[in-house]
């Protein structure tokens, strides 16, 4: 499993994007196409991973790993 969605890399340019107001460089049209053909399985990924923590940490009486 992969800790991360974004690299810093990708990080760092969509929050530039958000800071200057909507410059489309080639890094933010490489991450929207991107995000265009995953966000939907990512999202599906994410609910998937909270409801196996959540049953997981139910079922060890709260003894497993913590953040």
């Amino acid at each position: 499993m992969r800790s991360r969605i974004l690299t810093d890399f990708e990080r760092k340019a969509v929050a530039r994007y958000l800071r200057t107001n909507g410059v489309r460089d080639e890094e933010v049209r490489s991450i929207v196409r991107y995000a265009k053909k995953y966000l939907d399985q990512l999202r599906r990924d994410l609910e998937l991973i909270e409801r196996f923590y959540k049953v997981y940490r139910q079922r060890d009486g709260g003894k497993g790993p913590k953040h």
